[in-house]
Parts: C-alpha cells; sequence; structure tokens
C-alpha cells in the first residue's frame, strides 16, 4: 500500500468516501426524487413475462441432495409423475415407506456436535434393529 501509517489511509478514505468522516449525524436521502420518479406508473408497450417460471432442477444446486439415495428417489418419482400424472393401471400400495436416511447428518458440522441429533440417531438405530419396541422408549420430552 502506498500509506505509510493509519493517519495517511484514514485521510484517503475519507478523501474517497467523506460521509466516513461525519461520524454521529445522519444524511438526507440522496435518492428520494429518484425514487418517487421511478414509481410512478409507467405506460410500457411490452410484455413482462418472466422467462424462466420454474427452475426444474433446482434439488441439482446443493452437493448434499446431488449426493442423496433418497432424494434420488424423489426425483425418480416426480419425473415419472410429469409424465403421466394419472396413470391408468395404478398398483401402487399408498403406504408410506421408511426411507434410508443414511448419514447425510455426517455432512453438517452442527448436528455433527448435536447431543439431541446424536439421541436421535441412537433411537433411529435402535428403531432399525427392532422396529417393534415401543415407542416410549424413543421419547424424553
Amino acid at each position: 500500500m502506498p500509506y505509510s501509517d493509519l493517519t495517511q489511509m484514514r485521510a484517503r478514505m475519507f478523501e474517497i468516501a467523506p460521509h466516513l468522516i461525519r461520524i454521529g449525524s445522519v444524511e438526507e436521502c440522496s435518492f428520494q426524487e429518484q425514487a418517487l420518479k421511478l414509481a410512478e406508473p409507467a405506460n410500457v408497450n411490452v410484455l413482462l413475462k418472466p422467462r424462466l417460471l420454474e427452475l426444474g432442477d433446482f434439488w441439482m444446486t446443493n452437493s448434499v441432495t446431488r449426493a442423496s439415495k433418497t432424494m434420488a428417489e424423489c426425483i425418480r418419482a416426480y419425473q415419472q409423475y410429469k409424465e403421466d400424472p394419472h396413470p391408468a393401471n395404478v398398483n401402487v400400495l399408498l403406504k408410506p415407506k421408511l426411507l434410508e436416511l443414511g448419514d447425510f447428518w455426517m455432512t453438517n458440522s452442527v448436528t455433527r456436535a448435536s447431543k439431541t441429533m446424536a439421541e436421535c440417531i441412537r433411537a433411529y438405530q435402535q428403531y432399525k434393529e427392532d422396529p417393534h419396541v415401543e415407542e416410549s422408549r424413543f421419547i424424553h420430552m
């Protein structure tokens, strides 16, 4: 930097942005007139329609959802639904399936350090070993 001490650097900052030296004072809004002018209704002869109404693969923007087995199943189901929302031969048992959680919670440092999450993981693992265990063993309110 071309400054040898803090005073020179502050002097240059105040030269570039003089509002920085007015400590304790409130400045007037300098763009109020422009805002009022821009807020006036206009007669526009252009079709105002967004180019993109739906981001089809938004889940692909996140590395956790891209790597998720459960999310892959959801995507497949969604794509099948988009192709044919009302199939003629529906032979599906409408019962929620227990989805495999895997270790997705280990991708987040907060959940890795969470005592509550550790208890939930332990309860889930016990449930996987014996799904008929009474629920009251896992509820600690």
